[in-house]
């Protein structure tokens, strides 16, 4: 028992007792019934305990919500029994409660009815001196003893009274406004929808998501590429931003597999249908970059798949290994790997003068010996140490793995691969200032190595540039051999700026306005076969091995779209979605016409069939806002600024969605949820508005048939502050329908399955409905 070292009687902690009391049906049973207002101390508090009393005498049981206790002190208003000045304290009092971190769990009781019942002995000790003294009887003492004896023990509550008083909560909840979501199905359970200050979640099951064919190399945060089928839970990818993104789940199958073909400057990969592809925009869409499943990406017109392209970046720093000291400077390395022989000695073979003022430099860093062998073609160098001493240089080779390698086994050491931009930059150009050379379009670099040519593709890609690798049949210039090499073809804008020493090497700055980062691709079928996946936290893309970025909210457009045919106000918050892509699923799903339709430049028809509603809509607000930076309150300033345009207070809002809004007094993400939505379900409450948001299940288990409340993501804050939670089950193969499961309600059933149902997705319609004759 965690005792008072863990809480104290205090002012805080009373606080937080009343407030549980006034939201917590089953905390009010063991606790908040059985105390006596006179030991409370806070006037304010006391007041509270005294609402929430109240509360339980008519209904039976405790109030559910804090809202019901500023209801009732409201009447008491009304009625003169309290003042303004008291009702405000109240709702400050229970705002400010939650801050001292009581869960409102049994164990929490059973902690806290210990302190509880010494402060009402004490008082008990009091009461009978003073009744004593007036009355010369125990009578009221024995009563009150008894009922402090009774703190914390068993739930009092008798339940709701069946009688009169039961006719006072059927008539609240019949009065409570509704909000229907757009399923008639899904809202006949739910009593007609979502009810008005109330915080609704929608919960997206965990899908397959990112799913590749065994064998794809995914890049790691440490610089590392690990096979699909063996990343685990736990581990740590990199994401385009440079920020780590947590495997939250792992899942494998077999179907239907696809080739995606990048055009230029990447590698093929193979997938499922269901992968998400992350695509930026090109002409109108320029600066707009969007996740889109294969499966949706093939039933878009030409035009936009022409628009949308794969794109790949660069990585500033690898997690905890960029910042690693090289035990060679990276150029001489990159010398060494693109001239150098590191088999019987140290030997760097080179014509050019800048090599050898390098060569001469590493010898008198290293304390070595340098012999020059004059040859037809260019004079070799061989690094010797010291008599009596072993070469320091030939010992870090041989660390590295690299002694003994000839041309067609050379590779890039890791550490080298995961360095500092300026060093890779370095190693780069030492490598293209030996076996590389300019062409038109950039730079080329040839080798022997299969390996170092992959590792040279990896270290420019991570700078950013783009690169591809073809094999190709050489002659040696040495021996007249005829055999296979590996050309690695780089371009992009910069790589003039890299660290060259050779000028005749250098590439001309590049003029073309072709963006180098982004490419074309097809996709072609390849048959069945097993696919692995991976679910992610954040914004869920990743980097694949050659740095192309790919990816991990439709009911919430919906509900948006029938509140405004109700002619409600609507503000529209998202964090996932450019602000054109929600308009595009607003309008679709009101005029019936396709998505990608109305995105590829079908507006006149659009706008004909929006006109014909005009008198129908209500005003409504779409803002893009930026994710894991925005907080909930300043989503109330927009909310203030928007009810100021408008005249009056909002009817809905709906944040898409709030797992990416940010809490930054919070160190732990895991906290910072619970901030979110607790700020999140007060913003409705203060505004008196339907209050929807959307959630991801990361967690759900082999073998699951429905996500439910045990596989939301951080679900202990959510569905504890949540009073409507819903999940949405895509049913087996297929996709088309949609199985809607209320795993929590409020203030009705809990629990129900809804469905499956037939879905059009494509019209941004979670439901198929008729808007109008001829639709």
């Amino acid at each position: 028992m965690a005792g008072q070292e863990t809480y104290g009687f205090d002012p805080a902690f009373e606080r937080a007792v009343i407030a549980l009391s006034c939201s917590r049906p089953r905390f009010f049973g063991r606790i908040g019934r059985a105390l006596d207002p006179k030991m409370i101390m806070n006037p304010i508090a006391k007041l509270a305990l005294e609402a929430a009393q109240a509360i339980g005498r008519d209904l039976g049981r405790g109030p559910s919500s804090s809202v019901l206790v500023i209801q009732r002190l409201r009447r008491w208003m009304e009625e003169g029994k309290v003042t303004i000045e008291q009702l405000r304290a109240v709702g400050g009092l229970l705002d400010d409660a939650d801050d001292v971190g009581l869960p409102p769990t049994d164990e929490t009781a059973d902690e806290v009815a210990p302190l509880l019942k010494r402060r009402a002995q004490a008082d008990v000790v009091t009461l009978a001196i003073n009744e004593y003294q007036k009355r010369g009887d125990f009578d009221r003492v024995v009563e009150t003893l008894a009922k402090a004896q009774r703190v914390g023990i068993v739930d009092t509550s008798e339940g709701i009274r069946i009688g009169t008083a039961s006719f006072g909560e059927i008539e609240r909840l019949r009065h409570i406004k509704r909000l229907p979501t757009g399923v008639p199905e899904l809202d006949a359970m739910l009593s007609g929808g979502h009810a008005r200050a109330a915080l609704g979640v929608v919960v997206g099951a965990a899908g397959d998501g990112k799913c590749h064919a065994k064998g794809q190399g995914i890049l790691m945060s440490d610089g590392t590429i690990r096979k699909v089928e063996d990343v685990c839970v736990g581990d740590r990818l990199i994401g385009p931003d440079g920020k780590v993104r947590n495997v939250l789940r792992t899942n494998r199958g077999h179907g239907e597999l696809f080739d995606v073909v990048p055009l230029r400057g990447g590698t093929p990969w193979r997938v499922n249908a269901d992968h998400v592809l992350t695509l930026t925009g090109s002409g109108r869409y320029a600066g707009e970059v969007v996740d889109v499943s294969l499966r949706n990406w093939s039933a878009w017109s030409r035009q936009r798949k022409h628009l949308f392209k794969l794109f790949h970046i660069g990585v500033e720093e690898f997690e905890g290994v960029s910042r690693v000291r090289l035990p060679l400077d990276p150029y001489f390395l990159g010398v060494l790997l693109g001239d150098g022989s590191l088999q019987n000695d140290l030997r760097i073979t080179s014509a050019d003068s800048e090599i050898r003022d390098m060569v001469e430099f590493e010898c008198r860093r290293f304390d070595l010996r340098l012999k020059v062998y004059e040859h037809d073609r260019a004079p070799s160098y061989e690094l010797v140490g010291q008599r009596g001493r072993k070469n320091p240089v030939r010992e870090i080779v041989r660390g590295l793995g690299l002694w003994g390698t000839k041309s067609g086994t050379k590779f890039i050491p890791q550490i080298y691969k995961v360095g500092s931009v300026a060093a890779r930059a370095a190693l780069l150009a030492g490598l293209l200032d030996t076996d590389g050379n300019t062409n038109k379009s950039g730079m080329e670099f040839t080798s022997k190595s299969r390996q170092l040519a992959g590792d040279v593709a990896f270290v420019s890609r991570s700078l950013g540039f783009a690169a591809s690798i073809a094999e190709v049949e050489k002659c040696c210039t040495n021996t007249g051999a005829v055999g296979t090499y590996y050309r690695v073809g780089i371009w992009g804008d910069g790589l003039d700026l890299l660290p060259l020493r050779l000028e005749r090497k250098r590439p001309s700055e590049r003029r073309q306005k072709k963006d180098h980062h982004v490419t074309g691709f097809v996709v072609e079928p390849v048959g069945e076969g097993d696919y692995y996946g991976f679910s992610l936290d954040r914004d869920s893309r990743y980097l694949l091995d050659d740095f192309t970025v790919t990816h991990n909210s439709m009911m919430l457009s919906h509900i948006a779209a029938n509140a405004l045919l109700e002619g409600m106000s609507v503000l529209y918050a998202t964090l996932e979605l450019p602000e054109a892509e929600v308009l595009a699923r607003f309008k679709a799903n009101l005029t019936g016409l396709p998505i990608n339709a109305i995105l590829d430049g079908s507006m006149e028809q659009a706008k004909s069939r929006i006109a014909e509603l005009e008198t129908r809509l209500g005003i409504g607000y779409v803002q893009e806002f930026t994710p894991h930076t925005t907080t909930v309150a300043d989503l109330g300033e927009w909310v203030t600024r928007c009810e100021d345009t408008i005249g009056s207070g909002i009817d809905v809002l709906i944040v898409d969605y709030a797992d990416r809004l940010s809490a930054p007094t919070e160190k732990s993400e895991y906290q910072a949820m619970r901030v979110v939505y607790e700020e999140l379900r007060q913003l409705g409450v203060d505004r008196n508005c339907f209050n929807w948001t959307a959630s991801q299940a990361s967690r759900q288990q082999k073998g699951s048939k429905r996500t439910d409340l045990n596989h939301v993501a951080d679900s202990m804050h959510k569905v504890r502050i949540a009073d409507l939670v819903i999940t949405l089950n895509v049913k087996g193969e297929d996709t088309d329908l949609l199985e809607y499961y209320i795993a929590k309600h409020r203030t009705g059933r809990s629990r129900v399955i809804v469905g499956p149902l037939p879905t059009e997705f494509e019209r941004g319609r979670i439901s198929p409905v008729q808007r109008t004759t001829g639709y």
